[in-house]
């Protein structure tokens, strides 16, 4: 089921071991881990050459399961 993510991304310029700016975008995938690599596909095709993006987690925007009703007082 394909439902939308947040995910959180780290942007490193060259051989950094630190990220200089962080980020996060909205996409529609099927798990996290296609929500991640989607993510880091889609801006990296908008930035630098010297430049990458690496995804540090990615969270469900709405969770589809229904919700247990609550008990209500009389």
């Amino acid at each position: 089921m394909v439902r939308p993510y947040t995910v959180s991304l780290d942007l490193y310029r060259g051989a950094a071991y630190t990220p200089h700016a962080r980020t996060n975008t909205q996409v529609l995938a099927e798990s996290e881990l296609d929500a991640c690599s989607l993510a880091e596909r889609n801006l990296n095709t908008q930035l630098a050459d010297i430049e990458y993006a690496a995804a540090t987690g990615a969270r469900p925007i709405w969770d589809p399961q229904p919700t247990a009703p609550l008990a209500l007082a009389a």
